[in-house]
């Protein structure tokens, strides 16, 4: 299984299952969400906002493709803060 390493900074960080990510929102050209159920709120889905300054497309794909690649492809752990594109991370929060 791979798992999505979200460095909101030097000391927030959360280790996501790859396989708990249910959607890929491109919300616009600067903003990525990743949503996922169960961690914050069981009646809402919680919601990974990603910055990635004009790249939210690529980074998306980038994303989506590890999420469906094998783990033993990629030693199973993504660093999302390293993907090309990306500048910020938000912390996990109910959507």
């Amino acid at each position: 299984m791979n798992i999505l390493k979200l460095r909101v900074d030097a000391s927030n960080c959360t280790w996501l299952p790859a396989d708990k990510v249910e959607f890929i929102d491109v919300v616009d050209a600067n903003t990525v969400d990743l949503r996922c159920l169960g961690t914050s709120d069981d009646l809402a889905y919680d919601e990974v906002a990603i910055t990635a300054t004009g790249q939210s497309s690529e980074v998306a794909e980038v994303i989506a493709g590890h999420i469906h690649q094998d783990a033993t492809q990629r030693g199973g752990i993504i660093d999302v803060a390293a993907i090309a594109g990306v500048s910020s991370i938000a912390a996990i929060s109910a959507a």
